[in-house]
């Protein structure tokens, strides 16, 4: 019998979607072998949409609490320091979202986690995905 697919679309540069990323992570450990998880990377910041994230620092500093306060996910300080305090990182979705489907093809299995590892190299990390 062929098992449903439950398909999970993400952005890395989505704090919303770095917060959801423990549930699906769960729900991927809860339904393992019952569902075929399968995850999508996005195209949140494309297009007209790419620039500095200086366009979107005060947003991201007055939501950062709260999307804590509902999710329970950190932000780390390299984030503000490296990334919102800076105001020249390019926010562009689409460098992670190669590095992801790479990576998904070198661990078929886990793309659950390879996408909130994603996250984690930016909204812990301070990582900036334009550097290669």
């Amino acid at each position: 019998m062929e098992k449903p697919t439950v398909f999970y679309v993400f952005d890395a540069l989505c704090g919303w979607c770095y917060g959801f990323g423990h549930v699906i992570q769960k729900f991927e450990e809860n339904y393992r072998g019952q569902v075929q998880t399968e995850v999508l990377s996005g195209g949140m910041v494309t297009g007209s949409r790419i620039g500095p994230i200086s366009n979107m620092a005060d947003y991201i500093r007055q939501t950062a609490p709260r999307l804590t306060e509902i999710t329970g996910v950190k932000f780390g300080e390299a984030y503000f320091s490296e990334i919102i305090d800076k105001g020249t990182y390019i926010s562009n979705s689409e460098p992670p979202a190669i590095a992801f489907s790479i990576l998904k093809e070198q661990a078929a299995d886990k793309p659950v986690t390879l996408a909130h590892s994603l996250q984690k190299l930016q909204f812990v990390e301070g990582h900036d995905f334009n550097e290669v």
